[in-house]
């Protein structure tokens, strides 16, 4: 997943596509990755890159570090996981 910024979408956008099936909800998502999202969510973010609606997470663990975690929204998958710079 290349980590240039792409189209950051409204909330009105989000809940429209959250409301035709075309992404899973955060409650969707927590469940599926419950363990990789152990710490405090810092920033959420829903884009659109390279013709994809991209979930990125921002997330300070416990061991101090904060990572970001790109999740495909449409399929809840895990695409790339990083230390923030």
């Amino acid at each position: 997943m290349p980590s240039n910024a792409g189209e950051n979408l409204s909330q009105r956008e989000a809940r429209e596509l959250l409301e035709s099936g075309h992404i899973l909800s955060l409650s969707e998502l927590h469940g599926r990755h419950a363990e990789t999202f152990t710490g405090k969510i810092l920033d959420l973010e829903l884009e659109r890159k390279d013709g994809k609606l991209i979930y990125e997470f921002e997330v300070l663990g416990s061991d101090g570090e904060v990572r970001e975690y790109y999740i495909d929204a449409a399929s809840g998958e895990l695409l790339e996981e990083k230390l923030e710079d």
